[in-house]
């Protein structure tokens, strides 16, 4: 067995695409190694800012053998009556190489078999490796990647190195001019030189000695102690960020840490300036008393020793207050004005070509939310329409507007210029959560109003870029709307908001001034409800709800967000008692008789030949106003339980009449009791959809 070693050396690669990548060169390495046979230990990536690197301990030196059976001839060929071989056992033994006393007679479906067990010992592993490190490499996926020089090669940043070991011997190959070998390269600035990896099982120690620390979850860790004992020392409280402490981690190689300063004059900006200013472009980490008021202190992280950690500190406490100075003076000039007073300047920004300006879009998420609260409960509509009103115009703002810095900050600043101008505290709070969620995983609103805004903003969002033929397909979504309508699904069911999907989608299509039909396209509100049905999967399957019940739940009907997922729900708490399974079938066995069956009339009682027929009807009947009953208190379990009465009225049916009657009049009567049936099966889900053990 031998340690085996890939190190890929590049310039700096954005901090963003590293992990993934390396994600990608463990996951394809160890499908390889499986694939092929070669028996392996422990397996880890390490990466930098300038190398991805894989190390696979105690690998086999070749695939693990094969033994495969060759059939030969039938017996009664291969033998004559004497037992003695034939030729065409002979001939079959010279074709596989082997020896007469090598071949065994086997017993198939066909028949007996002369054959032979061939073991296949495989290929080196360096030899194998040799083949398909270069396609490992070349095939890591990238958000951007660039050719460089004269090679056809695209990458993430130009490649500079390849180490590839095999114990102490070198794996051969060539990318893009750059051919495999011993030596890697410490820091770019505080080793001098190549480094020669002679032990696979060093790595990390080599690389120690070139002051690189490779295993990224050991920087991590470095420069969290560092960050904290600095921040210990100065009587002061870490504000965690640990997105922050990742990024810093990927990119440096040999991190220091130094505290640095700033004027007290500048803690009267809103904290999430402070902080921003120190986090977005300088890395630096905040600092608080331990009660959330920051002090004007941060840590700084550099890629190099603390050599000249005074002169590093210098410049960039110079850098932050040039930042804090312009983010003082973007505040300062936008309290000149209320933010109620800026909402008029949303008129002259286009929020989309065609679909008018960020005031018109501010006009339609009023509504929206207005909408929604009538119709949800406990939502305060004047709260709700104030912060719908007001929360676009932080866009027009210094702080925000034209790419600055501080953009991210949108919302965040809404919320501070509202305080500052005498909104109410739930307006400014209702302003700030409207963007939530973000992305996935990101916090939901807290407050109802907020998430009727939020609401009401994506969907005016989605239904704009649907009107505007901008809708998702395959992997392109360059205006995130399956992120919005996600977030949608996220903040109704975080909330228990019930409201019409249809209702809010033909409002929020109508209020761009056009008709519900989408310019002639009939279709494009049932569209739009079927993108936003798609995202009520995602809760559902990580609940542990099976793909069918998610069928089954959105075919019986799908106009309530909150009502789909409780269905769904429910019905997956009963899925596993046995009177359950029984009932999909049958329920399967009505599906299929009324399959390509025009809509049957209603049954009649007259044209009734058998009592289970007038049973069946009695039971449906009776169950009926329960079942409505349950259905819209939303009781579930009740209302499967009152369903579950029909399973043995329905199979007495089947046994007891032909339901595809030569009467036409019988028949059509008996497919209209059958469908009756169903239709009310229908009302909790499609039970057909469901897939039942042995299907």
């Amino acid at each position: 067995m031998e340690d085996f070693l890939l190190e890929l050396g590049t310039e700096e690669m954005p901090p963003g695409d590293i992990a993934p990548a390396a994600d990608q060169l463990l996951a394809g390495a160890k499908a390889f190694l499986d694939d092929e046979r070669i028996e392996h230990g422990e397996m880890n990536v390490y990466y930098t800012p300038r190398r991805l690197a894989l190390s696979v301990r105690g690998v086999a030196p070749g695939q693990s053998p094969t033994r495969r059976q060759v059939l030969g001839p039938p017996r009664k060929v291969a033998f004559d009556d004497r037992k003695k071989p034939t030729q065409a056992a002979k001939g079959f033994a010279r074709a596989q190489g082997v020896g007469l006393d090598d071949l065994r007679v086997v017993t198939t479906p066909r028949g007996e078999y002369l054959a032979v067990e061939k073991v296949d010992a495989g290929r080196p592993t360096p030899d194998l490796l040799a083949g398909f490190l270069p396609r490992l490499i070349l095939s890591l996926s990238f958000r951007k990647s660039m050719r460089w020089g004269t090679c056809d090669v695209r990458f993430v940043r130009p490649i500079r190195w390849i180490v590839a070991l095999f114990g102490r011997n070198v794996i051969g190959f060539e990318i893009a001019g750059v051919r495999s070998g011993h030596q890697t390269r410490g820091h770019r600035f505080l080793s001098s030189g190549p480094i020669s990896i002679s032990d696979p099982a060093q790595y990390l120690q080599t690389m120690e000695q070139g002051y690189v620390v490779a295993d990224q979850d050991e920087r991590r860790s470095r420069i969290r102690r560092m960050v904290e004992e600095l921040v210990r020392a100065h009587g002061g409280h870490l504000v965690e960020d640990e997105e922050l402490l990742t990024e810093v981690a990927n990119i440096t190689e040999y991190p220091s840490a130094y505290l640095g300063t700033f004027d007290d004059s500048f803690l009267s900006l809103p904290r999430d300036v402070v902080v921003t200013a120190m986090r977005e472009h300088q890395h630096y980490f905040a600092i608080h008393d331990g009660t959330g008021n920051l002090l004007p202190t941060f840590v700084g992280i550099v890629n190099t020793s603390s050599d000249n950690i005074d002169e590093i500190r210098t410049v960039n406490e110079y850098v932050l207050k040039a930042r804090l100075d312009d983010a003082r003076f973007y505040w300062k000039e936008d309290r000149k004005t209320s933010l109620a007073e800026k909402v008029a300047l949303l008129k002259g920004m286009v929020w989309q070509e065609g679909l008018g300006t960020l005031f018109d879009k501010t006009e339609r998420i009023v509504a929206l939310a207005g909408f929604l609260a009538d119709r949800v409960g406990g939502v305060n509509r004047e709260v709700a329409e104030r912060g719908a009103y007001l929360a676009k115009a932080d866009l027009v703002t210094e702080m925000i507007r034209d790419g600055k810095e501080f953009t991210s900050l949108q919302g965040t600043m809404g919320r501070e210029y509202a305080l500052a101008s005498g909104e109410p505290e739930e307006v400014a709070t209702c302003i700030e959560e409207h963007y939530l969620p973000r992305f996935p995983g990101d916090s939901l609103p807290r407050t109802r109003e907020g998430a009727a805004v939020a609401i009401a903003d994506k969907m005016d969002s989605i239904a704009g870029c649907f009107l505007g033929g901008i809708i998702p397909t395959g992997s392109q979504d360059p205006y995130g709307l399956r992120r919005m309508a996600a977030g949608l699904v996220s903040v109704t069911l975080a909330h228990g908001f019930s409201y019409s999907i249809g209702q809010l989608v033909s409002r929020a299509i109508a209020a761009y001034g056009r008709a519900g039909d989408g310019d002639g396209r009939p279709d494009l509100a049932e569209s739009i409800i079927d993108f936003i049905a798609q995202r009520v999967r995602t809760p559902l399957e990580e609940g542990g709800i099976g793909y069918d019940l998610i069928d089954a739940s959105l075919a019986a009907g799908f106009d309530d967000i909150c009502e789909v997922h409780d269905r769904a729900t429910a019905l997956n708490r009963q899925r596993s008692g046995p009177e359950f399974v029984d009932l999909v079938i049958g329920q399967k066995r009505v599906s299929n008789i009324l399959k390509g069956v025009p809509e049957p009339p209603l049954p009649d009682r007259s044209l009734f030949e058998s009592e289970t027929e007038r049973l069946l009807l009695d039971k449906i009947e009776s169950i009926d106003e329960s079942l409505n009953q349950a259905l819209r208190e939303r009781q579930y379990d009740r209302a499967l339980t009152l369903l579950l009465s029909l399973r043995k009225p329905i199979d007495d049916l089947f046994d007891d009449v032909l339901v595809m009657a030569e009467d036409q009049a019988i028949r059509a009567n008996r497919l209209g009791l059958v469908n009756a049936a169903r239709k009310r099966f229908l009302q909790l889900a499609d039970f057909s959809r469901l897939v039942v053990e042995g299907e």
